[in-house]
């Protein structure tokens, strides 16, 4: 019913009080964004922090097209996604709200638009932003110790964990997990250097 191949990301307009920029450009100017994307429900609502110009800013609550995108044959222009309006945006924001408000349902995410090659199976896979980036530690070593330290690591790891590992890992991309976070913890990359 979808392609497998999708583009993920693609930046949304945003606007406040007079002023539009766009996600892609926001996080390029150091804004970190988190995005309540409710796929059931057809609900987006960002939520923006600028930790060196100490600023805060949440959107308005708008009805995102999630199945529309997903099975469209052309990208839509740029200018036909629905704009994103901010209605709070300072350097410190209350809410006085009746009832709760669950602040888990927003998750980090990566501006920077991606294609992605991996058939929609459930309706969490319709998001329109990816996953925040993998932020990890990279470890630079001269190729010929890899293999070494590899083995080594693979010593450590505890009996029949593999195992379980794949098995979790294979549900997961099946579809039979339920949740939109990330299984898998990543501590760093190990990079190489030939001689």
């Amino acid at each position: 019913m979808f392609s497998s191949q999708r583009l993920l990301s693609e930046p949304v307009r945003v606007r406040w009080a007079g002023f539009e920029s766009d996600t892609l450009r926001l996080q390029q100017s150091g804004w970190s964004i988190s995005a309540w994307q409710d796929v059931m429900r057809d609900g987006m609502q960002l939520m923006l922090k600028h930790d060196g110009a100490q600023m805060q800013a949440v959107s308005q609550l708008i009805t995102w097209p999630y199945r529309e995108y997903a099975m469209r044959h052309t990208n839509m222009s740029f200018r036909e996604l629905p704009p994103i309006h901010f209605h709070l945006i300072g350097k410190s924001i209350t809410y006085h709200i009746h009832g709760e408000v669950d602040y888990s349902n927003f998750n980090p995410i990566d501006a920077t638009p991606q294609f992605i090659n991996r058939e929609v199976r459930k309706l969490e896979d319709l998001v329109h932003f990816a996953p925040a980036l993998v932020r990890t530690k990279e470890i630079i070593l001269p190729e010929e110790s890899v293999p070494e330290l590899m083995e080594r690591i693979l010593k450590l790891q505890q009996p029949g964990r593999e195992a379980e590992l794949k098995r979790q890992l294979q549900a997961d991309r099946e579809g039979q997990i339920a949740g939109t976070h990330p299984r898998q913890k990543f501590h760093a990359q190990i990079l190489s250097i030939a001689a």
